[in-house]
């Protein structure tokens, strides 16, 4: 038994692209000069307001090369420096309670916040 498929390539089809994250989206508003959106709730931890400055908690090696490092000598004041959220306080997010609640709606979280300070 033989089977025939017969194919029409079409040309004008458009190619489907995959959908934008919002979170893209979003940065290119930002860099096309949007403002950012208000923040849905305030966080508990907010950090610094200045920018961080990374060489008091640690350590950069090889600087400049492919192979750079940034060694933390003192988590406990990195962690306050950046605020809930960023690396290496993400876990603090999943903590902080008006993201409580919005929980529910995101999911449990895990691949953002519930990291933990182990990961790498």
């Amino acid at each position: 038994m033989i089977f025939l498929f017969i194919f029409q390539w079409s040309e004008s089809l458009p190619a489907k692209e995959p959908a934008e994250p919002a979170s893209l989206q979003l940065l290119r508003q930002f860099m096309h000069g949007k403002p950012l959106p208000s923040p849905s709730f305030p966080l508990k931890d907010p950090g610094l307001d200045a920018p961080v400055d990374y060489s008091v908690f640690g350590e950069f090696k090889d600087a400049g090369s492919a192979h750079y490092q940034f060694v933390i000598k003192n988590l406990e004041g990195l962690k306050k420096a950046v605020g809930a959220g960023i690396y290496p306080n993400q876990s603090a997010l999943k903590y902080d309670p008006g993201f409580a609640h919005l929980q529910p709606a995101l999911g449990n979280g895990d691949d953002c916040a519930g990291r933990g300070e182990n990961y790498q």
